[in-house]
Formats: C-alpha cells, structure tokens, sequence
C-alpha cells in the first residue's frame, strides 16, 4: 500500500504509514504504527484517501489540531480559496516570506514552530521588532501583514480566537519616491532610440513615463489593447484590478504605428525580441534589465534610476503642473485621492500657482 513500510522483527509484523510531509506540515494527519494486520488492512486505505482528497484541494478548513504549530497553520492557508485566489505573483511571494519568518528565532525557537494557538501580541510584537531592527519599517509592516493575513485566516476557519498580529502598533513607513529629471529621461530616450536593438526597452521606458504607468502592466499589452481610430490605450491595472483609458499623443503615436509594422505579426506590443520557439512572449526581465542599464551607461544616467520610478515621475509631475487630482486618478487608476499624497511636495512654486489662483478667482 502506498505510503507504507512493513517491517517484521522477532516474526511479528509492523506497518506504518508515513504520509508526505506536506500533508504532515499541513497537520492533516501524522505518521502512524499498526501492529494489528487487520486494523492496517481497514484504516491505511482510508488514510490514503485523506491524502488524495487533501492534494485536490476537497480538504481546505480541517487537519487543524491543538498542537498544530504555525507552519501548519500557513499550509493549511497555501490551500485556503483566499490564496488560491490570489495572483501567481503574489502567491509566490508569500510563500516565499511565510517560509523565511516560521525560520526566525523568538526566544530560542522558530516562529514556525510555535503552536499557532499560543501566538499572541507579545510573540508578534517581537517579530516585528526583530525586523525593524534590521530593516525598513515598510519592510516590517509588510512582512507582519502577511503573518496577520494567515492568523486572520485561523480566525474565518475557527481555529482561532482572534488576530493578535492585529494589536502590533506600527511604526509609520515613509514611502520614498524617486523621480527622474525631465533632462534624464529625455536623455535616455535620445539614447535608446538611436539602436534597433534598444528600441523595445526605450519604446517601454516611454510608455511608462508618458502615461504614468508601471512596466509589467505596459509589457502585457497587446495590439488588441491599442484603438488607433480613436488613439486610445484601454491598460489594465493589475495591482489595482481596474482599467484605465489613455489618449495616444505624438512622439509616442507615430512610434506605436511604427512599432507595429515590425512588431504586428505577434501579439504583444512590446514583445521579447527573442522568440520561444515559434511565438514570442512578454520580454525576459534579465534581458530587459541589461539593455536598460546599459542605455543608463551610455547615457551617463546614474545607476539607480528604474523604469517603474517614472510612474511616480510622471504623477508628481502632474500634479506640481496643477492637474486636478480627480483627473490624474483616472490616469493612474488609483482608487482613492488620498493615495496620491505622498507625491505631493510642498513647495514655494506649488503655493503661488495656489496663493494665484485663489486671487484670480476673488477678483
């Protein structure tokens, strides 16, 4: 039978089942020794199909025990709907991060390895602490959110009492926003265009910057998405998951017409320029982050510059320019005003077009 060693001594058979070690991290169920023929004949069977039914997803809110730690409590999250539900991005991502925190050590042990039900405030506050200390607060509460999206998680399934990620109090992140000069992206532009080659990153780096938009939105487009009658880009937001409609102005109009008599053939607006056997996908992230560094090389752009600042570019742009917040959200595709505040810097120039406007409108 599957998952099952038979072993005689002194002429007297044992069987023991040990099922996979992620059903076992899952708390599903743990290794198990008969010593009854007749007892392993009727119950392995049975095991063997809680194992099936767990890898198909039938077993999703039980397996939890009272000694189940929280490594087992984040396996039985990795089969809840809510991640399931999420983007592979962002799966990867918390997978990633959930098997990183259950190895910190809390008090000579690892969080992981704390029964989930003995997980309060104080466990999670040293967490957090732990991580504040070596790292950005925004960081932190990052990595902490996701730890209270799995005890929150407990909590809908009624493993548990409540949150206690929850009563961390947190320190404020301040969220940097780098821009780019406008002499700096039209240096790079300049550069970038000047090779066939480069265009596809150069043509991206535009994009970004001209509609204020992050890259893997802009690499996912298609020529579907382009109206060219109406010059129209219909953009999908996926971290927001809304679209947004954006007017095609000259330079970029006549680069997209161009692009297309080249590009046209395939389907993605700026595809990788090396094909995967016969079709050709979105472009390799290495690939494009090689020949963008080195447009920035030639161009005798620093270092630091990164083609997803020009969204935040672009925005405090328009906003310093005295665009009407409303207005930019639709081109941002932001959800609330308040989203935009940290674009905002205070300035002398900001507070005369205000100070002017007010007295245009008085007199």
């Amino acid at each position: 039978m599957k998952y099952t060693k038979v072993t005689t001594h002194k002429g007297r058979k044992t069987w023991t089942f040990t099922p996979p070690k992620e059903v076992r991290d899952a708390g599903v169920m743990q290794r198990k020794v008969f010593k009854d023929g007749r007892a392993a004949r009727y119950e392995i069977p049975r095991l063997i199909q809680l194992v099936e039914k767990y890898r198909k997803g039938s077993i999703k809110d039980a397996g939890l025990i009272d000694d189940s730690r929280f490594v087992h409590l984040c396996n039985n999250y990795f089969n809840s709907a809510e991640y399931n539900n999420l983007s592979a991005k962002s799966q990867k991502m918390y997978t990633q991060t959930l098997g990183r925190l259950c190895e910190v050590e809390i008090k000579g042990r690892p969080f992981g390895q704390y029964k989930a039900k003995s997980i309060d405030l104080e466990l999670c506050r040293e967490l957090y602490q732990q991580h504040l200390q070596k790292e950005t607060a925004l960081s932190a509460n990052r990595k902490l959110g996701i730890v209270g999206v799995v005890l929150k998680h407990g909590v809908k399934i009624g493993f548990l009492p409540f949150n206690p990620a929850s009563g961390v109090e947190k320190v404020k992140a301040e969220k940097k926003i780098t821009v780019w000069t406008n002499e700096q992206v039209e240096a790079f532009l300049k550069e970038g265009y000047k090779e066939f080659s480069t265009r596809n990153v150069t043509l991206l780096v535009h994009m970004c910057y001209e509609w204020a938009q992050v890259q893997q939105d802009i690499l996912c487009l298609t020529w579907d998405d382009l109206d060219f009658n109406t010059n129209t880009a219909t953009i999908y937001r996926a971290s927001a998951d809304t679209t947004v409609l954006i007017p095609i102005e000259e330079p970029l109009l006549s680069l997209l017409k161009e692009q297309e008599k080249d590009w046209g053939f395939q389907k993605y607006v700026i595809p990788d320029t090396i094909p995967s056997g016969s079709r050709y996908n979105i472009m390799d992230y290495q690939r494009m982050r090689k020949l963008f560094v080195g447009i920035l090389d030639k161009a005798g752009l620093p270092k630091g510059l990164s083609i997803n600042q020009l969204r935040g570019t672009a925005i405090t742009e328009m906003i310093q320019a005295g665009a009407d917040t409303i207005a930019v959200t639709q081109v941002t595709g932001h959800a609330n005003i308040s989203s935009l505040s940290h674009y905002i810097e205070n300035t002398r120039e900001g507070a005369l077009k205000a100070m002017t406007i007010r007295r245009i409108n008085n007199e």
